[in-house]
C-alpha cells in the first residue's frame, strides 16, 4: 500500500466507466465496445456482454455485481425518441435491455441494479427505475450534472454538479429524494467519484 505502480494497460477507447467487479476483476465499459472484465494480475481481458452501440455513459454498481451502459441519448428509431440502456450482470453475463426518456446520461447504479442515477442539462438529476425506464426527476436546482455515486447500502446517492468554482456534491435520500446535505467547491473528478466502503 505504498502507491507504487503495479501494472499499466492502454484502452483502445477512453472508458466511460471503470469499477471493481465482485470477483476482483476490473469491469470496463466504453462507447461502441463490449463490456469486459480485466484481470489485474495478468491484464488479460474477458468479454462479459455485447452492449452494441451503448456505453457513451456507463456506471458500475457498488459491490460489483451489476453495470449499466447507456446510449448517447439520440433517437433509437423513427417511432421512438429516447435513450437505450443495458443492465449487465457481471457474474452471469446476462443482459437486460430497456429504454428511458430522451437525452439522459447514466452517472451511477444502485448496488442491486434496480435504480440508476441519470440526468441531463435540461432535466437535472433523477432516478431511473430498471427495467421499466420510469424517470423521477429531482429537479434542476442541483445544477448541471457531472457525476455521482450510490452509497454501498444503496440508501444515499451523491449528485455531483459542475460550476465555475469547482464542483458541488449534493447528498440525497434515495427513498424520498430529499436533500441530506451538500459540499460546495469540491474538486471531484467524475465519472469515477464514489463512496468509500464503511464510510459514514
Amino acid at each position: 500500500a505504498d502507491g507504487s505502480l503495479v501494472a499499466r494497460r492502454r484502452f483502445p477507447r477512453a472508458p466511460s466507466a471503470l469499477g471493481w467487479a465482485s470477483d476482483g476483476s476490473l469491469a470496463v465499459l466504453g462507447p461502441f465496445s463490449p463490456a469486459y472484465l480485466l484481470d489485474p494480475a495478468t491484464l488479460a481481458t474477458r468479454r462479459i456482454a455485447r452492449t452494441g452501440q451503448l456505453g457513451f455513459s456507463a456506471a458500475v454498481a457498488p459491490g460489483g455485481r451489476f453495470a449499466l451502459a447507456a446510449s448517447s441519448g439520440g433517437a433509437v428509431s423513427a417511432e421512438y425518441k429516447g435513450s437505450s440502456y443495458a443492465l449487465v450482470d457481471l457474474v452471469s453475463g446476462e443482459l437486460t435491455e430497456f429504454r428511458g426518456p430522451h437525452g439522459l446520461s447514466a452517472y451511477a447504479l444502485s448496488p442491486d441494479g434496480t435504480l440508476a442515477l441519470v440526468g441531463s442539462w435540461e432535466e437535472g438529476f433523477g432516478l431511473l427505475s430498471i427495467p421499466d425506464g420510469a424517470f423521477v426527476p429531482f429537479g434542476r436546482g442541483d445544477g448541471p450534472p457531472s457525476g455521482g455515486a450510490f452509497s454501498p447500502d444503496g440508501r444515499v446517492v451523491v449528485c455531483v454538479t459542475a460550476g465555475d468554482f469547482g464542483r458541488t456534491a449534493v447528498f440525497r435520500d434515495v427513498a424520498t429524494g430529499g436533500t441530506l446535505g451538500r459540499v460546495d467547491g469540491v474538486f471531484i473528478a467524475p465519472p469515477f467519484a464514489g463512496f468509500v466502503e464503511g464510510a459514514d
